[in-house]
């Protein structure tokens, strides 16, 4: 009972000390937000909304349910059928947000298990090519071959999870319903257009508000080193933004991060996902992503063009300390009138 109010409050109380923080210094909240905005409109959006929207049209056109007639070779390697391999096989291509939208809507749509949905999303949760050969290759580290190599990775070490995850799979029918090959073009095309859009607006979301945390973290770095360590586990854009190290690069897309998994369990909601063993598959596929990264850069001896680097410092303190004393008394007023006994609802009339 303790360890679970535990859990329920550790959230709370993480976002209160994000709060203090960014009434400390809004400098620094400024300063982090505006650099994820800036890598959005430079790097996520660019690279991944036209290749998101095209692949979320194939789906929408009904291409999965004409892939049926691989399952027999499907059900042989990886133990799915054709119609569930293609959901896998997107998800390669979409990105990570993808793989679990289209395993979420194939649940609803009855066509997979919640529970199979669940397993097949140990290695459904990929960066796509958009975002690991032109983001993070060409738009980060100034090398598009880098990002090839980082992808042949990424995929390879996905492809050995789902051999490995086939022997736990639940055999079901290749019977899908044809819910969107019905309609025209022009419908799946608005709709993939739409979806991409809300897809790009939840991951930039993320990497605007993370990328604003990690602002801070970098700061609480400076006086405890250990701290930088969580940069790498928030936000994987901004993460491979701070290194350019390829096996530890292959290891954050392969992990993913928490931004990461926030998005995946929003919109997969219907997949039955057990937290434990997916993220012990996503320290797997981190793993597994950095040996084959490392073995591809021995076999092909890549090397990276000389970049520099920058980042966001955050002080505990703005510089005028009255403004700093009053944000404080501001945010103590506040928790006050929020956790009274007598509040009447209105916060304007509680801090009053």
């Amino acid at each position: 009972m303790k360890k679970s109010r535990f859990l329920t409050l550790m959230p709370v109380l993480v976002i209160l000390l994000l709060i203090v923080c960014i009434l400390l210094d809004p400098a620094a909240c400024r300063a982090g937000a505006a650099e994820g905005l800036a890598l959005c409109g430079r790097v996520v959006i660019p690279s991944l909304f036209p290749f998101t929207a095209c692949i979320l049209f194939l789906s929408k056109c009904g291409v999965p349910d004409h892939l049926r007639v691989l399952s027999p070779v499907t059900r042989r390697v990886f133990g799915l059928s054709g119609g569930q391999f293609a959901l896998v096989f997107f998800s390669f291509l979409g990105g990570y947000p993808i793989g679990a939208k289209l395993l979420d809507a194939a649940v609803r749509q009855k066509r997979i298990s919640p529970q199979n949905a669940g397993r097949m999303l140990y290695y459904s949760v990929n960066a796509g090519p958009a975002f690991v050969v032109l983001a993070i290759g060409q738009g980060l580290l100034g090398s598009r071959a880098a990002g090839y190599l980082l992808l042949s990775a990424h995929i390879a070490a996905a492809i050995l999870i789902a051999l490995a995850v086939r022997f736990f799979l639940e055999k079901e029918s290749d019977t899908m319903p044809e819910t969107t090959s019905r309609q025209n073009a022009a419908d799946c095309f608005v709709a993939a257009v739409s979806d991409a859009a809300d897809a790009l607006l939840h991951i930039c979301a993320y990497v605007i508000f993370f990328s604003t945390v990690l602002a801070y973290v970098q700061g609480l770095a400076t006086v405890f080193p250990l701290a930088e360590n969580l940069c790498y586990v928030l936000e994987v854009t901004c993460a491979v933004g701070m290194t350019r190290n390829l096996p530890l690069i292959a290891f954050l897309l392969g992990f993913g991060g928490l931004s990461v998994w926030c998005q995946v369990f929003s919109v997969g909601k219907a997949i039955a996902i057990r937290p434990f063993f997916f993220a012990l598959a996503r320290l797997a596929h981190g793993l597994l992503s950095a040996l084959l990264a490392t073995l591809l850069l021995k076999i092909f001896n890549l090397s990276l063009p000389a970049a520099a680097t920058t980042g966001t410092s955050f002080s505990f303190f703005c510089n005028g300390p009255a403004l700093s004393l009053s944000m404080a008394a501001m945010t103590v007023l506040l928790l006050l009138s929020l956790f009274s006994e007598n509040r009447s609802g209105n916060l304007l009339h509680d801090l009053l």
